[in-house]
């Protein structure tokens, strides 16, 4: 079973967006460098990978805007 989001946000105690922000780049609501470091070295830890269907759905929306 492929890891989720969910997944890494809870192997590192935080929120499902704020994994989310962290790996979009999302500055809107900065996360902490420290917390930005943990994601980064779990997602890599867990061979976490974007789901295509999650993608393309961003995809939709950025070209309707």
């Amino acid at each position: 079973m492929p890891t989720t989001l969910s997944d890494v946000a809870q192997a590192v105690g935080v929120s499902v967006s704020t994994v989310s922000r962290t790996l979009s780049g999302d500055r809107t609501r900065p996360v902490a460098p420290k917390t930005q470091e943990r994601i980064w070295e779990t997602v890599h830890a867990l061979n976490y990978l974007p789901r295509e269907s999650g993608q393309r759905r961003v995809r939709e929306v950025q070209e309707q805007m």
